[in-house]
């Protein structure tokens, strides 16, 4: 039988611990790069408009967002684990929050740079980078705008489509803290009767246990706790389906499918070939299930 048993990260050995203080040692050093990356962000302004002045000027844009976005994501990493160890922290609650509304920020008011590197041209830019190597390392990221061109908007709606990411957030935040905090399950039980406990950290374990009996038990009352509260659940589905067809339909994608995938130049016919693919090799996939059904001594599986 596997070992589930839930500990208190206070009591496991520290070799096993994430080791946050990698990332910051204290949370005042956390505090004071948060406050940093506010005021870098008000420099931003100053890059506006001016980004095709010149090579130079270009390429001190990039420095300074890749400076900003880098400590943002420390900023984002530290608070995530922090809140990931006991969602029950209110402060570590609060710092994740904090850096999720800061990152928001940042997309925002960086958000003109895209833009106005489209406006250079690319063939100015391709001219750029025969001129000077520095812009060679740039050369696939300018490949990405000229793809997605027809997709950007205006500075301004940049701007705004960035400054509702963290509202947008909302949906999935509301099912993480359901899923980890708040729901209560039923314990599985072995053959014996025995009972053991399962939460997020241990139900993956217990769904691969040898016991058949601790494997059924534990997927059942896994299964049952998220089916008490389906319409709370639903209600989070719907609302994030309902934040990707409006991303979609914004920067004019046929589908939220499309929106998906085009950033990462994945055509739609991709997923769909995937799809198809899956359905066609089922019968297969059923031989196999009605084989080690037989070969078990199973009436179900």
């Amino acid at each position: 039988m596997s070992d589930t048993k839930i500990v208190a990260r206070v009591d496991v050995p520290e070799k096993y611990r994430w080791k946050a203080t990698n990332v910051f040692p204290t949370v005042a050093e956390w505090e004071e790069a948060y406050r940093q990356v506010i005021s870098d962000l008000e420099d931003a302004a100053s890059f506006q408009g001016k980004l095709g002045d010149s090579i130079e000027m270009l390429l001190k844009w990039f420095a300074f967002r890749e400076k900003l976005l880098t400590l943002t994501g420390k900023l984002r990493v530290y608070a995530t684990m922090d809140r990931a160890v006991d969602m029950l922290n209110q402060e570590a609650g609060g710092r994740f929050d904090r850096s999720r509304s800061l990152m928001a920020r940042v997309q925002a008011g960086t958000a003109f740079g895209d833009t106005e590197i489209i406006e250079i041209g690319f063939d100015k830019l391709n001219d750029w980078i025969s001129q000077d190597a520095r812009l060679v390392n740039y050369r696939h990221y300018f490949e990405r705008l000229n793809r997605m061109k027809s997709h950007l908007r205006s500075a301004e709606i940049e701007e705004v489509l960035g400054q509702v990411m963290d509202p947008f957030q909302a949906a999935a935040t509301i099912h993480s803290t359901l899923s980890d905090t708040d729901l209560q399950f039923q314990p599985a039980q072995n053959q014996e009767g025995l009972d053991l406990e399962i939460a997020q950290s241990s139900i993956n374990a217990l769904l691969t246990d040898p016991d058949r009996k601790v494997r059924r038990s534990a997927w059942e009352n896994y299964s049952d706790a998220y089916l008490e509260l389906k319409n709370t659940c639903a209600g989070c589905l719907s609302a994030g389906v309902k934040q990707n067809v409006f991303m979609a339909r914004v920067r004019n994608y046929e589908s939220s499918l499309q929106a998906a995938l085009a950033p990462e130049n994945i055509p739609v016919e991709v997923f769909h070939n995937l799809i198809e693919t899956f359905r066609q090799n089922l019968p297969v996939w059923h031989r196999y299930w009605r084989l080690r059904k037989k070969t078990m001594g199973y009436d179900h599986l």
